[in-house]
């Protein structure tokens, strides 16, 4: 079963205008700014829009299908399970696509996290074929992004105040996969906490 459906889609996007919004202009959010989540180099690049021409105020509905072809749509080729995909889709958002990719493979415990989606991945993650296998890529997977959000912190201290709202999306995004119906959790993956990673 791979997420090529297009209510997952439209499942997907209403969480991600939920955890985004419209806009957002932080001077300690090196992304700067963003309209749906979508910065203005990225929106600008998608649209292809030449230099010196203005950056244009895009709609809900015109978010909604830059987001399927230029992240949804991208990542089809990988073939994924559709949790991998619903949660490797947000990580493009907000972290770019290798560092998507290298957390998708940080779920795999016999994959490099390379940001490389080779034969290797392919296999790791076709083998992940029961609910439980999947379950326990959705805890590595949540384990290793919340200490990517403190490794941020750590290389830019600025970044500490988003934190909370760096957990809210984790917390937004396993529920919403929750609620489109592509896993059931025990509540242990829906817990909501801030609490930095232990070391070693």
């Amino acid at each position: 079963m791979y997420s090529d459906c297009e209510d997952v889609y439209d499942h997907w996007f209403e969480m991600m205008f939920r955890i985004e919004s419209v806009g957002s202009n932080d001077p300690d959010d090196p992304g700067g700014w963003t309209q749906y989540g979508i910065t203005e180099r990225t929106l600008r690049d998608w649209l292809d829009i030449s230099p010196g021409e203005p950056t244009p105020e895009i709609s809900y509905q015109s978010a909604k299908h830059l987001y399927k072809a230029n992240v949804w749509d991208k990542l089809l080729s990988l073939r994924l399970h559709p949790l991998a995909h619903w949660f490797t889709a947000d990580a493009v958002v907000n972290h770019g696509y290798r560092k998507a990719i290298e957390l998708l493979q940080g779920g795999h415990s016999s994959l490099i996290a390379d940001g490389d989606w080779g034969p290797n991945s392919r296999r790791a993650h076709a083998s992940y074929d029961t609910q439980a296998l999947i379950f326990l890529f959705c805890q590595r997977y949540r384990e290793n992004r919340v200490k990517f959000y403190f490794d941020i912190i750590d290389e830019r201290p600025k970044s500490r105040k988003f934190i909370e709202g760096w957990m809210n999306r984790l917390f937004k995004v396993v529920e919403g996969a929750w609620q489109a119906g592509l896993i059931n959790p025990p509540m242990a993956v829906l817990e909501h906490h801030t609490s930095e990673p232990a070391n070693g």
